[in-house]
């Protein structure tokens, strides 16, 4: 079938009388296999890196590990994963193809309350959106800066969203992303995720930045 034509196998078990552990990359709108780079770590059994659509290991016994995903025209992904039982198991990952209109919530990118100053950790998610920018060297993007603010959507709210969105933006372009791939704007309080809020989290969760696809 076209679909198996597609598999780009790998290959990595060490003895095949042992349970099968499979990790296999395909595209959520169509199923269909796709090539990725793929990191494995904290597993101690297959920590490494791989390129292809469909990864075959041998299990002796159940790892969890971390796994960073990257494929040419689709959103990067990281997750943790665990295998339950030693047994042959498939592990199915649906990526999303990157298109105009869609958007990236820039999740580990949080901010300091009434600030355009990043929360400790933002400099590996930073880092992460670079590394997918650089991937997708085609690719146009407009950054949306939102904060949390109740009540009216005033000026100062308009401001300090635009200046969120102008520090990821300033991050990528001194990273090497080049300055005519990126706009910003800043979007106030008016696409809050939690309009009323019940508690720091959802609170954080309104001061952010997102990525849309030109």
């Amino acid at each position: 079938t076209a679909k198996s034509s597609m598999i780009d196998k790998v290959d990595q078990r060490s003895d095949k009388t042992k349970p099968t552990y499979q990790l296999s990359f395909r595209d959520v709108e169509t199923g269909l296999p796709v090539t990725a780079r793929a990191i494995i770590k904290e597993s101690r059994m297959f920590d490494a890196m791989y390129n292809g659509s469909d990864l075959f290991f041998s299990l002796d016994r159940t790892p969890k590990f971390f796994l960073r995903i990257d494929a040419i025209g689709y959103f990067p992904l990281d997750t943790n994963l665990r295998v339950s039982n030693l047994e042959d198991t498939n592990h199915e990952i649906f990526l999303e193809r990157v298109a105009p209109g869609k958007q990236m919530s820039l999740e580990g990118i949080e901010f300091l309350p009434e600030t355009a100053d990043f929360e400790a950790g933002a400099q590996k998610k930073l880092k992460r959106i670079r590394d997918f920018l650089a991937l997708n060297a085609d690719l146009k993007i407009e950054l949306q800066g939102h904060v949390h603010h109740m009540g009216e959507n005033n000026f100062w709210s308009k401001r300090l969203s635009r200046l969120r969105a102008k520090a990821v933006a300033d991050y990528l372009i001194n990273a090497g992303i080049e300055d005519s791939r990126i706009e910003y704007n800043g979007y106030g309080n008016t696409e809050m995720v939690f309009p009323e809020p019940e508690n720091d989290a959802q609170m954080q969760a309104n001061r952010r930045v997102e990525i849309h696809i030109k």
